[in-house]
């Protein structure tokens, strides 16, 4: 094998073995954070959720579950009702900003090491 082919075979080796870190490293980089709301913050079930994070559960479900999350809400009360267990997760609810017209609330559902929080203003 000459000098260049044997370079070529371990530069192409070595460029694969590079690029398994990287992508081994995406799903779990998409599993954890804040998520982006913004321009759906009227569709994830409140009047508008202004803040969603995760650990350990990707965005697009994590968004999926904040509209379950809101369904069940209204299904066990209306707009001021609460949800306490949703797709095996199990949901605490802090509601502050009372006032006659809407509140906000941070909620933060678990499930084993997975979390959901979000932050959401409802409209009374």
């Amino acid at each position: 094998m000459s000098h260049i082919a044997k370079t070529l075979a371990i530069l192409a080796v070595a460029s694969l073995l590079g690029a398994v870190p990287a992508v081994a490293a995406l799903p779990e980089a998409s599993a954890a954070g804040t998520c982006s709301v913004a321009g759906k913050e009227r569709k994830l079930g409140a009047s508008y959720v202004t803040k969603l994070s995760t650990r350990r559960v990707t965005c697009a479900d994590a968004r999926s579950f904040s509209r379950l999350y809101h369904r069940c809400r209204r299904d066990h009360g209306g707009i001021k009702g609460r949800c306490p267990r949703v797709r095996g997760f199990s949901c605490s609810e802090r509601r502050y900003n009372k006032i006659d017209i809407s509140y906000d609330s941070d909620v933060l559902c678990t499930r084993g090491t997975q979390r959901i929080r979000q932050t959401y203003t409802q409209l009374t």
